[in-house]
Protein backbone atom coordinates (compact mmCIF):
# COMPACT_ATOMS: atom_id res chain seq x y z
CA UNK A 1 0.00 0.00 0.00
CA UNK A 2 2.97 2.62 0.78
CA UNK A 3 4.54 1.88 -3.30
CA UNK A 4 1.29 2.80 -4.23
CA UNK A 5 0.78 6.02 -2.31
CA UNK A 6 4.03 6.74 -3.44
CA UNK A 7 3.51 6.26 -6.73
CA UNK A 8 0.41 8.45 -6.74
CA UNK A 9 2.58 10.77 -4.92
CA UNK A 10 4.76 10.72 -8.38
CA UNK A 11 2.12 11.49 -10.33
CA UNK A 12 0.69 14.31 -8.56
CA UNK A 13 4.49 15.89 -8.61
CA UNK A 14 4.94 15.12 -12.56
CA UNK A 15 1.40 17.25 -12.73
CA UNK A 16 2.73 19.43 -11.21
CA UNK A 17 5.82 20.32 -13.42
CA UNK A 18 3.73 19.91 -16.40
CA UNK A 19 1.64 23.11 -15.32
CA UNK A 20 4.12 24.41 -14.31
CA UNK A 21 6.10 23.93 -17.87
CA UNK A 22 2.92 25.08 -19.56
CA UNK A 23 2.81 29.18 -17.41
CA UNK A 24 6.65 29.31 -18.07
CA UNK A 25 6.18 28.80 -21.83
CA UNK A 26 2.96 31.35 -21.52
CA UNK A 27 5.35 34.03 -19.83
CA UNK A 28 8.07 33.26 -22.27
CA UNK A 29 6.26 33.90 -25.13
CA UNK A 30 3.69 36.83 -23.74
CA UNK A 31 5.77 38.65 -21.08
CA UNK A 32 4.30 41.79 -21.62
CA UNK A 33 0.76 40.37 -20.98
CA UNK A 34 1.79 38.45 -18.38
CA UNK A 35 3.00 41.53 -16.25
CA UNK A 36 -0.16 43.43 -16.77
CA UNK A 37 -2.22 40.50 -15.45
CA UNK A 38 -0.39 39.87 -12.39
CA UNK A 39 -0.76 43.86 -11.57
CA UNK A 40 -4.46 44.75 -12.68
CA UNK A 41 -6.23 41.32 -12.14
CA UNK A 42 -4.63 39.02 -9.38
CA UNK A 43 -5.33 35.35 -10.27
CA UNK A 44 -8.27 35.04 -7.02
CA UNK A 45 -9.58 38.69 -8.54
CA UNK A 46 -9.94 37.31 -11.91
CA UNK A 47 -11.14 33.55 -11.08
CA UNK A 48 -14.22 36.09 -8.76
CA UNK A 49 -14.75 38.41 -12.17
CA UNK A 50 -14.69 34.90 -14.55
CA UNK A 51 -17.21 33.90 -12.48
CA UNK A 52 -19.57 37.12 -12.00
CA UNK A 53 -19.43 37.58 -15.76
CA UNK A 54 -20.17 33.81 -16.71
CA UNK A 55 -22.48 32.89 -14.21
CA UNK A 56 -25.21 31.73 -16.15
CA UNK A 57 -28.30 30.91 -13.38
CA UNK A 58 -30.39 27.95 -13.78
CA UNK A 59 -33.91 28.22 -13.77
CA UNK A 60 -34.34 24.57 -11.72
CA UNK A 61 -36.74 22.33 -12.32
CA UNK A 62 -40.34 23.36 -12.39
CA UNK A 63 -42.25 22.11 -9.24
CA UNK A 64 -41.84 18.37 -8.42
CA UNK A 65 -42.70 16.82 -11.56
CA UNK A 66 -40.60 17.37 -14.73
CA UNK A 67 -40.96 16.37 -18.16
CA UNK A 68 -38.19 13.37 -19.09
CA UNK A 69 -36.60 13.32 -21.96
CA UNK A 70 -36.27 10.03 -24.50
CA UNK A 71 -33.44 9.34 -26.35
CA UNK A 72 -32.87 7.19 -29.54
CA UNK A 73 -29.61 5.01 -30.57
CA UNK A 74 -28.64 5.16 -34.43
CA UNK A 75 -26.30 3.28 -35.82
CA UNK A 76 -23.38 4.89 -38.40
CA UNK A 77 -21.32 4.03 -40.87
CA UNK A 78 -18.83 2.61 -38.56
CA UNK A 79 -19.35 -0.49 -36.56
CA UNK A 80 -18.33 1.07 -33.69
CA UNK A 81 -19.83 4.10 -33.91
CA UNK A 82 -23.59 5.62 -32.88
CA UNK A 83 -25.27 8.53 -32.42
CA UNK A 84 -27.43 9.21 -29.92
CA UNK A 85 -30.12 11.55 -30.22
CA UNK A 86 -32.81 13.31 -28.83
CA UNK A 87 -35.97 12.11 -30.35
CA UNK A 88 -37.22 15.62 -31.14
CA UNK A 89 -33.97 15.99 -33.15
CA UNK A 90 -34.83 12.51 -35.15
CA UNK A 91 -35.13 12.93 -39.02
CA UNK A 92 -36.18 10.50 -41.56
CA UNK A 93 -32.98 9.64 -42.56
CA UNK A 94 -30.99 9.60 -39.35
CA UNK A 95 -30.41 6.15 -39.14
CA UNK A 96 -32.45 2.77 -37.37
CA UNK A 97 -32.76 1.85 -33.75
CA UNK A 98 -30.56 -0.36 -32.47
CA UNK A 99 -30.40 -2.37 -28.86
CA UNK A 100 -27.81 -1.45 -25.76
CA UNK A 101 -24.28 -2.08 -28.08
CA UNK A 102 -21.78 -4.71 -26.97
CA UNK A 103 -17.73 -4.37 -27.15
CA UNK A 104 -16.68 -7.82 -28.28
CA UNK A 105 -13.77 -7.92 -25.85
CA UNK A 106 -12.58 -10.01 -22.54
CA UNK A 107 -12.15 -6.69 -20.98
CA UNK A 108 -13.72 -6.44 -17.82
CA UNK A 109 -12.63 -2.60 -17.19
CA UNK A 110 -14.50 0.52 -18.66
CA UNK A 111 -13.02 3.44 -19.46
CA UNK A 112 -15.29 6.17 -20.29
CA UNK A 113 -14.26 9.28 -21.71
CA UNK A 114 -16.10 12.50 -22.67
CA UNK A 115 -13.73 14.78 -25.24
CA UNK A 116 -14.52 18.04 -25.98
CA UNK A 117 -10.96 19.70 -26.40
CA UNK A 118 -8.54 17.36 -29.35
CA UNK A 119 -5.30 17.95 -27.58
CA UNK A 120 -6.53 17.18 -23.93
CA UNK A 121 -8.32 14.31 -25.92
CA UNK A 122 -5.26 13.10 -28.01
CA UNK A 123 -3.00 12.90 -24.56
CA UNK A 124 -6.16 11.01 -22.40
CA UNK A 125 -6.43 8.50 -24.99
CA UNK A 126 -2.41 7.85 -26.09
CA UNK A 127 -2.06 6.78 -22.40
CA UNK A 128 -5.47 4.37 -22.59
CA UNK A 129 -3.77 3.03 -25.40
CA UNK A 130 -1.25 1.25 -22.92
CA UNK A 131 -4.21 0.23 -20.99
CA UNK A 132 -5.05 -3.32 -22.62
CA UNK A 133 -7.24 -4.90 -20.56
CA UNK A 134 -9.69 -1.55 -20.45
CA UNK A 135 -12.52 -1.00 -23.15
CA UNK A 136 -12.50 2.69 -24.22
CA UNK A 137 -15.78 4.14 -25.05
CA UNK A 138 -15.80 8.02 -25.92
CA UNK A 139 -18.45 10.00 -26.31
CA UNK A 140 -18.14 13.71 -27.72
CA UNK A 141 -20.79 16.15 -29.57
CA UNK A 142 -18.20 16.38 -32.77
CA UNK A 143 -17.96 14.27 -35.27
CA UNK A 144 -14.13 14.07 -35.86
CA UNK A 145 -13.56 12.99 -32.37
CA UNK A 146 -14.17 9.60 -33.68
CA UNK A 147 -11.38 9.53 -36.13
CA UNK A 148 -8.67 10.53 -33.76
CA UNK A 149 -9.94 7.62 -31.40
CA UNK A 150 -9.77 5.51 -34.35
CA UNK A 151 -6.37 6.65 -35.10
CA UNK A 152 -5.12 5.52 -31.36
CA UNK A 153 -7.45 2.74 -29.64
CA UNK A 154 -7.70 -0.47 -31.10
CA UNK A 155 -11.07 -0.93 -33.25
CA UNK A 156 -11.74 -4.10 -31.25
CA UNK A 157 -11.96 -1.70 -27.79
CA UNK A 158 -13.03 0.94 -28.66
CA UNK A 159 -17.03 2.11 -29.01
CA UNK A 160 -17.71 5.60 -30.06
CA UNK A 161 -20.90 7.72 -29.18
CA UNK A 162 -21.72 10.90 -30.56
CA UNK A 163 -23.94 12.89 -28.11
CA UNK A 164 -25.41 16.40 -28.30
CA UNK A 165 -23.68 19.60 -26.91
CA UNK A 166 -25.66 19.41 -23.37
CA UNK A 167 -25.00 17.96 -20.18
CA UNK A 168 -21.39 18.57 -19.97
CA UNK A 169 -19.50 15.40 -19.58
CA UNK A 170 -22.41 14.29 -16.63
CA UNK A 171 -24.90 13.65 -19.25
CA UNK A 172 -22.21 11.50 -22.22
CA UNK A 173 -21.20 9.61 -18.78
CA UNK A 174 -25.06 8.53 -17.72
CA UNK A 175 -25.78 7.99 -21.69
CA UNK A 176 -22.92 5.69 -21.81
CA UNK A 177 -24.54 4.01 -18.59
CA UNK A 178 -27.85 3.28 -20.07
CA UNK A 179 -27.01 2.54 -23.75
CA UNK A 180 -23.87 0.29 -23.39
CA UNK A 181 -24.31 -3.22 -21.86
CA UNK A 182 -22.26 -3.39 -19.00
CA UNK A 183 -22.68 -6.42 -17.31
CA UNK A 184 -18.83 -7.77 -18.18
CA UNK A 185 -17.22 -5.02 -16.23
CA UNK A 186 -16.18 -5.26 -13.23
CA UNK A 187 -14.10 -1.83 -12.77
CA UNK A 188 -14.68 1.86 -14.99
CA UNK A 189 -12.90 4.82 -15.05
CA UNK A 190 -14.74 8.04 -16.16
CA UNK A 191 -12.82 10.67 -17.18
CA UNK A 192 -12.96 13.95 -19.55
CA UNK A 193 -10.56 16.74 -21.20
CA UNK A 194 -10.87 19.36 -18.72
CA UNK A 195 -10.58 23.04 -19.17
CA UNK A 196 -11.06 25.55 -16.48
CA UNK A 197 -10.82 28.65 -18.17
CA UNK A 198 -11.79 30.32 -14.72
CA UNK A 199 -8.31 28.76 -13.35
CA UNK A 200 -4.52 29.77 -13.90
CA UNK A 201 -3.08 26.60 -12.67
CA UNK A 202 -1.95 25.90 -16.06
CA UNK A 203 -3.75 22.99 -16.47
CA UNK A 204 -2.73 22.20 -13.17
CA UNK A 205 -6.31 20.13 -12.95
CA UNK A 206 -6.34 18.02 -16.06
CA UNK A 207 -2.60 16.96 -15.62
CA UNK A 208 -3.42 16.17 -11.61
CA UNK A 209 -6.67 13.99 -13.08
CA UNK A 210 -4.59 12.70 -15.99
CA UNK A 211 -1.71 11.29 -13.82
CA UNK A 212 -3.51 9.98 -11.36
CA UNK A 213 -5.66 7.94 -13.32
CA UNK A 214 -3.74 7.18 -16.52
CA UNK A 215 -0.56 8.10 -15.75
CA UNK A 216 0.26 4.34 -14.47
CA UNK A 217 -0.93 0.98 -14.98
CA UNK A 218 -0.01 -0.35 -12.18
CA UNK A 219 -0.66 2.78 -9.86
CA UNK A 220 -4.58 2.03 -11.60
CA UNK A 221 -4.57 -0.88 -11.04
CA UNK A 222 -4.02 -1.30 -7.18
CA UNK A 223 -6.21 1.51 -6.46
CA UNK A 224 -9.04 -0.37 -8.40
CA UNK A 225 -7.90 -3.27 -6.08
CA UNK A 226 -8.06 -0.51 -3.25
CA UNK A 227 -11.39 0.08 -3.78
CA UNK A 228 -12.66 -3.58 -4.09
CA UNK A 229 -16.03 -5.21 -5.31
CA UNK A 230 -18.33 -5.77 -1.66
CA UNK A 231 -19.70 -2.46 -1.90
CA UNK A 232 -20.67 0.49 -4.02
CA UNK A 233 -17.83 2.63 -4.50
CA UNK A 234 -16.07 5.97 -6.45
CA UNK A 235 -12.71 7.26 -5.34
CA UNK A 236 -11.06 10.55 -7.19
CA UNK A 237 -8.51 12.76 -6.98
CA UNK A 238 -10.67 15.42 -4.47
CA UNK A 239 -13.97 15.20 -2.49
CA UNK A 240 -15.42 18.25 -1.80
CA UNK A 241 -18.76 18.33 1.03
CA UNK A 242 -21.97 17.58 -0.95
CA UNK A 243 -23.09 21.54 0.07
CA UNK A 244 -20.11 23.03 -1.65
CA UNK A 245 -21.66 25.91 -3.50
CA UNK A 246 -24.76 24.74 -2.17
CA UNK A 247 -26.33 28.29 -2.89
CA UNK A 248 -25.98 28.17 -6.64
CA UNK A 249 -26.75 24.70 -7.13
CA UNK A 250 -29.38 24.45 -4.44
CA UNK A 251 -32.66 24.16 -6.55
CA UNK A 252 -31.50 21.56 -8.69
CA UNK A 253 -30.42 19.54 -5.46
CA UNK A 254 -33.68 19.88 -3.70
CA UNK A 255 -35.06 18.41 -6.86
CA UNK A 256 -32.64 15.15 -6.18
CA UNK A 257 -32.04 14.91 -2.35
CA UNK A 258 -35.65 16.25 -0.84
CA UNK A 259 -34.07 16.40 2.62
CA UNK A 260 -30.93 17.80 1.68
CA UNK A 261 -31.02 21.01 4.07
CA UNK A 262 -30.99 18.46 7.07
CA UNK A 263 -28.00 16.42 5.65
CA UNK A 264 -24.62 17.11 6.82
CA UNK A 265 -22.73 14.53 5.38
CA UNK A 266 -22.01 13.39 2.02
CA UNK A 267 -19.27 14.13 -0.77
CA UNK A 268 -18.77 14.23 -3.98
CA UNK A 269 -15.38 14.05 -6.44
CA UNK A 270 -14.94 17.19 -7.95
CA UNK A 271 -14.50 17.53 -11.82
CA UNK A 272 -16.03 13.98 -12.13
CA UNK A 273 -13.13 12.16 -12.90
CA UNK A 274 -13.09 8.79 -11.05
CA UNK A 275 -12.39 5.26 -10.75
CA UNK A 276 -15.19 3.26 -9.52
CA UNK A 277 -16.57 -0.38 -9.17
CA UNK A 278 -19.77 -2.46 -10.63
CA UNK A 279 -21.97 -2.35 -7.89
CA UNK A 280 -22.12 1.32 -8.06
CA UNK A 281 -22.39 1.70 -12.20
CA UNK A 282 -25.44 -0.83 -11.83
CA UNK A 283 -27.24 1.26 -9.41
CA UNK A 284 -26.72 4.41 -11.17
CA UNK A 285 -27.92 2.53 -14.61
CA UNK A 286 -31.25 2.11 -12.53
CA UNK A 287 -32.08 5.98 -11.69
CA UNK A 288 -32.47 6.41 -15.77
CA UNK A 289 -30.99 10.01 -14.74
CA UNK A 290 -30.07 10.39 -18.66
CA UNK A 291 -33.57 11.78 -19.42
CA UNK A 292 -33.89 14.36 -16.24
CA UNK A 293 -33.97 17.80 -18.68
CA UNK A 294 -30.03 18.89 -18.48
CA UNK A 295 -30.04 22.82 -19.85
CA UNK A 296 -28.02 23.17 -23.26
CA UNK A 297 -24.29 24.48 -23.30
CA UNK A 298 -24.05 27.95 -22.06
CA UNK A 299 -20.23 28.63 -20.17
CA UNK A 300 -22.11 28.05 -16.89
CA UNK A 301 -19.75 27.52 -14.10
CA UNK A 302 -22.13 26.47 -11.64
CA UNK A 303 -26.09 25.96 -11.13
CA UNK A 304 -27.29 23.54 -14.08
CA UNK A 305 -28.97 19.89 -13.23
CA UNK A 306 -25.06 18.51 -14.15
CA UNK A 307 -23.33 20.41 -11.61
CA UNK A 308 -26.12 19.16 -9.14
CA UNK A 309 -25.52 15.48 -10.19
CA UNK A 310 -21.86 16.11 -9.38
CA UNK A 311 -22.66 16.33 -6.55
CA UNK A 312 -25.64 13.62 -6.31
CA UNK A 313 -23.35 10.99 -7.72
CA UNK A 314 -21.26 10.88 -4.82
CA UNK A 315 -24.16 10.93 -2.13
CA UNK A 316 -25.85 8.26 -4.42
CA UNK A 317 -22.53 6.00 -3.48
CA UNK A 318 -23.64 6.70 0.35
CA UNK A 319 -27.30 6.16 -0.18
CA UNK A 320 -26.50 2.48 -2.06
CA UNK A 321 -24.51 1.54 0.92
CA UNK A 322 -21.48 2.46 -0.34
CA UNK A 323 -18.76 5.84 -0.48
CA UNK A 324 -17.39 8.28 -2.31
CA UNK A 325 -13.59 8.89 -1.23
CA UNK A 326 -10.62 11.04 -2.32
CA UNK A 327 -7.24 8.52 -2.80
CA UNK A 328 -6.05 9.51 0.65
CA UNK A 329 -9.34 8.86 2.47
CA UNK A 330 -9.04 5.35 0.25
CA UNK A 331 -5.60 4.60 2.01
CA UNK A 332 -6.94 5.64 5.21
CA UNK A 333 -9.99 2.91 4.99
CA UNK A 334 -7.77 0.36 3.96
CA UNK A 335 -5.42 0.74 6.69
CA UNK A 336 -7.91 0.83 9.44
Amino acid sequence: MSSCFTLLELMYLKAKVRSQDKILNYVRHYPVRTILRSVFFPIELSQKIFRLLFFTKSSGPKGSEINRKHYKLLHGNQGNYCKIVSEKLETADSGHDCSKVNIISDNEKLAIVHSYYREEAIEALNHLKEFHDYDVVVTSPLEDMYALAADIIPSERLFFFQTENRGRDVLPFLLVCNYLDIKKYKYFLKFHTKRSSHLSDGGFWFYQNLYALLGSHTLNSQLLDLIGSDKPVIAGVKSLELKDHFKQNRKWLRFLITNIDGIDNGSFIAGTMFLGNKLFLENLQKEKMHELPFENENGQLDGTLAHAIERFIGYYALLCGGRCVDFEELFKLRRS
